[in-house]
Order: C-alpha cells, then structure tokens, then sequence
C-alpha cells in the first residue's frame, strides 16, 4: 500500500512538473524592440490604437544639442508588431526649452492628444513650468498646441475626450498662496479653457510643516459623468529651523461632471 502511494505521488509530481513546463513554454515573448532617437531616450506612456497597433510618447535629447539636458517630446507610432510606422518630435518653443510628455490617448477622430509640460529655467532669470498640449492628426501632423498658464496646469499628466468633443486634463497648478495644487482643467475642442478646479488636501498646516506639495497623476471619467483623479501629496515636516523630511500620500478625489468635489481620501 505504502508502495502504492509513493509511486501515485511520483507520478503526480511529474504531471504537474511537466503542466508548467507545457506553460512556461506557451507565455512566449511576442516581440520586443527598442527605439532610439537621440542621447536621452525615454518613453513614458503607450496607447493601443484602434489599428491594433500601439501610440508611444515620452521624451528624447538630441545628440547634436550643446546642452544634453534640453529635451523634446518623442512619440511613436507602430504597428501590431511593434515595427515603427512614424516617429515624430515635438516642442514648444524651440530648443532651448524642455519639453516632455507623460500621456498620449486616441482621439475620436482617429487622432492623438498628448500631456506633457515646457520647462525654461536659464541661469540668469527664474525658470518657469507650463502644461502644455498636443493636438495631432493620425499622421502626427500638429492641428494645436496648447501651453496653459502656471495658475492653470502646471504639467498635463493625464488626458482623457469627453462627450462633448473637449477635453479633461489633471495635474498641478501653481499658485501663489500654495506651493502646488491637483488641478482639473476642462477645456473645448480646439484648446480653450472652459474651467479649472483646484484640490487642496492640507489646508491647515502645523507650525513645524511646510506648504505642501500636492499633484495629479491620472484621471479616469465615471459612469455617472464624474472623474475619479489619483495623484500625489507630499509634506514636509521641519526637524529643526533647517532639515525637514517629506510624508507622502496617496491622493484620491472623486468629483463630479462640473469638477466640483464629491469626497477626497488620503
């Protein structure tokens, strides 16, 4: 009997061995590419397209720049393989700026628009950072470019159509009285601003506490018309008059069509 049941676990070890073997070899690679431009390569956000293919947007830096920290938007268009069909560079102002890009969604038009910011900070005068927005054809062809002010979006990190045409965008806003806020901005089909909501999770701070520092990373619209935002809140608490450390949070707002809020969660 004894025998018997070692040689029925010995065969049962052996089918299961042999039932992942059997999987592990079907999980196989489809395929894997890699795409280079210039010296600073990185993508940061890819789309299936409704051509099976896949939409990719991130940022790159130019081997012949004399600064390799100036960077422009990259975006990439594929087929279903991965194979490159176009590959297109986008920026602001002209070169000298940094342009990066966190979000690229199709549209209905069978277009793209794509999230990102312009940053400009020389040496000899403050920098600035403004959200800015891309509006192109299926080609990659530009239709708008839109750059918000500071107090508006700071950084399009998330995009998404809405019903009418327009668009919803989160991410941070500047402001004076705050040192960033989440932000969502609607704006029409063309660019234009309609409204902007700010979310504020720390409204009182202690005395030992810096302002803090708050960001949305992605927005999703709701089947009751609303937008569900994730996003970032960062504070800094003082040890002493000099050093402080940073306390993170999850940063979750739930809001309705017209951007007001229904409740936040951290």
């Amino acid at each position: 009997m004894f025998r018997k049941a070692l040689l029925l676990g010995i065969i049962v070890s052996w089918l299961f061995l042999d039932a992942i073997l059997v999987l592990a070899q079907t999980e196989t690679v489809v395929f894997e590419k890699t795409y280079h431009y210039g010296s600073y390569d990185r993508g940061y956000y890819v789309e299936p397209t409704n051509d099976q293919g896949y939409i990719i947007t991130g940022h790159t830096s130019s081997p012949t720049y004399v600064n390799p920290y100036w960077r422009d938007i990259y975006t990439i268009k594929t087929n279903r393989y991965g194979d490159t069909l176009w590959t297109k560079i986008y920026y602001a102002y002209d070169r000298t700026f940094n342009d990066e890009s966190f979000c690229v969604r199709q549209t209905t038009d069978g277009g793209y628009i794509i999230g990102g910011y312009v940053f400009y900070a020389p040496v000899w005068l403050p920098g600035w950072v403004r959200g800015y927005l891309i509006k192109i054809d299926a080609n990659g062809g530009v239709v708008w470019k839109r750059i918000f002010a500071e107090e508006e979006m700071a950084s399009c990190q998330s995009v998404s159509q809405t019903e009418d045409g327009g668009f919803i965008i989160t991410g941070s806003a500047s402001r004076p009285e705050t040192a960033s806020d989440v932000a969502l901005l609607k704006i029409d089909a063309n660019g234009n601003p309609l409204w902007v909501k700010y979310f504020d999770s720390h409204q009182e701070e202690r005395p030992n506490e810096r302002p803090s520092c708050e960001g949305g990373y992605w927005l999703e619209k709701t089947t009751d018309g609303g937008f569900i935002i994730v996003g970032r809140r960062i504070i800094g608490i003082y040890t002493d008059s000099i050093n402080y450390y940073d306390e993170r949070d999850v940063y979750l707002i739930k809001t309705d069509g017209n951007g007001d809020t229904l409740w936040p969660r951290t």
